[in-house]
């Protein structure tokens, strides 16, 4: 997908993922599915939460959607490129 498309989009990106966000003020009106940190540096690092995206999709196939949805637009925010640069086969199901 994003390393077929665009490889460099990755090469200072780190991925992770928690159970939960941290929610102590930051979110107020919504629980995000993945953040990313430091967007304008030269090194991101994407965070995927994996019990809100779990609760927002009804089967597996759903989940997977949502991962790569919350990658593409992560990565997307924080590289420049576009979603249909980064995920030119729309495996993000839009």
């Amino acid at each position: 997908m994003m390393q077929e498309a665009v490889p460099e989009s990755l090469t200072a990106c780190d991925i992770s993922v928690e159970d939960v966000p941290d929610t102590s003020g930051m979110y107020s009106d919504h629980i995000p599915l993945a953040v990313s940190t430091s967007p304008h540096n030269d090194h991101t690092h994407i965070i995927l939460f994996r019990r809100p995206m779990e609760r927002q999709a009804s089967d597996r196939s759903e989940l997977r959607q949502l991962i790569v949805a919350s990658l593409v637009e992560q990565v997307s925010a924080s590289t420049g490129y576009s979603v249909d640069t980064l995920d030119p086969k729309n495996l993000r199901g839009e």
